[in-house]
């Protein structure tokens, strides 16, 4: 790097670091460049400042609202996003993307190696990072960093997601140097991985906290027999596939140990066998929903809950008892409704059910009636897209008396609470 041989302004010391902490991400690697001091000062700056970035990329043309990626990575229901704390802060904070926490990367292999260098040797202290593609086959870039002595030896925390829509990325050209790579990390404690299939993951025993979510239930299986250990920290799994029968034959310490499961059918059996569960997300039928409910009642710790409820095929004539059993750890709620029509939301009784609800989000709904009215009409499906669940948290904040920033919905890649904020 060649540095320039004007002098800046003479400013105070204190005078230049606080105009160095209010630069961008991109500006303090240009600032590096001014003078030999700036270049010391820029570096022993960030030093202090900036220990998590997060690096996006995607092809030039996509519209990605990376924001969303990261913060409903699975684990945390979009309706816990709504949580706040006694003193009204956010209970589950949301991750804010900007330029003086994000890089963005181009399309470009050979000028992201260039930058990658230069964010690597300008930011030493980095201990946290957040990786973020829409292409599988950038993740060698995140292989390049990681194998980098800037940060291998102090990176105690990764969040790699990979958006993918129904499956996980799998090429070992690429993966298994991935691995080989966060398997090196010797002061790491923290990863979660999405939209990837696992390989060796022997780093797995030294881990806290591991989540895991779009990647098939046999990779996930096989690492956790392989090399978990008593020692394994917390889990937080969504497998594809739904393999909730064999994740209830792993030993009771990596049962204890999974936080959060994603199952699309379930035995409500063997949810027993899952203790320490804070988050769940299953499907179930009206017609065994008094099974159901009594079993998650036995789940004292379960504080969001996430429901694909189809009613399409009730019987109208058949007497449906709303559930019995309370789940009075439930604070949020995650709702993906085929209805009939509106007035069957009333049937899960949730200021019953679930007496200390706080927030509630509508991940997605069809209603029959809605649709059927909507095609005898001039409204498009975008209309009944947005005006559908609207109506349907309107009956839920009717039944449930919930302030209507606690309701929300997700419609065009965003979510909306019913009190008209974008969150």
């Amino acid at each position: 790097m060649s540095l320039s041989k004007h002098q800046p302004p003479d400013f105070p010391e204190l005078c230049v670091l606080a105009i160095i902490s209010q630069m961008s991400l991109v500006d303090r690697i240009s600032a590096r460049q001014v003078c030999p001091e700036w270049y010391h000062r820029v570096k022993e700056t960030n030093q202090t400042t900036v220990q998590s970035l997060a690096i996006t990329v995607k092809n030039e043309d996509e519209v990605v609202n990376f924001e969303h990626l990261i913060n409903y990575s699975k684990g945390v229901l979009r309706s816990a996003r709504l949580l706040t704390n006694s003193d009204r802060s956010p209970q589950f904070p949301m991750h804010r993307l900007n330029k003086w926490n994000c890089f963005q990367l181009s399309d470009d292999d050979q000028q992201n190696l260039g930058t990658l260098k230069q964010i690597t040797f300008t930011f030493p202290s980095i201990t946290k990072l957040i990786f973020v593609t829409t292409l599988g086959k950038k993740l060698k870039l995140l292989t390049e960093v990681l194998q980098t002595d800037h940060w291998q030896h102090q990176l105690i925390s990764l969040k790699m997601i990979c958006r993918r829509f129904s499956y996980g990325f799998d090429d070992p050209t690429i993966l298994q140097p991935l691995f080989t790579a966060i398997n090196s990390l010797p002061a790491f404690k923290y990863l979660t991985l999405s939209g990837v299939e696992l390989y060796d993951l022997p780093i797995l025993a030294q881990l806290k906290k591991t989540s895991v979510a779009l990647c098939s239930c046999d990779s996930i299986l096989n690492s956790l027999k392989k090399y978990s250990t008593e020692n394994t920290g917390e889990l937080s799994v969504d497998a594809l596939g739904g393999a909730e029968p064999e994740f209830s034959k792993l030993s009771d310490h990596l049962r204890s140990s999974i936080t959060f499961l994603n199952f699309s059918k379930a035995d409500i059996s063997n949810l027993v066998f899952f203790p320490n569960l804070t988050s769940l997300s299953l499907y179930f039928s009206p017609s065994e929903h008094g099974h159901l409910f009594t079993a998650l009642s036995q789940l004292h710790q379960l504080l969001q809950l996430k429901l694909e409820v189809n009613f399409l095929n009730r019987d109208p004539e058949h007497q449906f008892s709303p559930p019995q059993a309370q789940l009075l750890s439930v604070k949020a709620l995650d709702l993906l409704l085929l209805l009939n029509s509106h007035s069957e939301v009333h049937l899960l009784n949730l200021p019953e059910t679930m007496p200390n609800l706080q927030a509630i989000h509508l991940s997605g709904n069809y209603c029959k009636s809605c649709k059927t009215k909507c095609s005898q009409t001039e409204l498009t499906d975008n209309n009944f897209n947005r005006n559908c669940p609207r109506d349907v948290l309107q009956v839920l904040h009717h039944s449930t008396g919930l302030p209507l920033n606690r309701l929300s919905y997700y419609y065009n890649e965003n979510v909306y609470t019913l009190s008209g904020e974008l969150i």
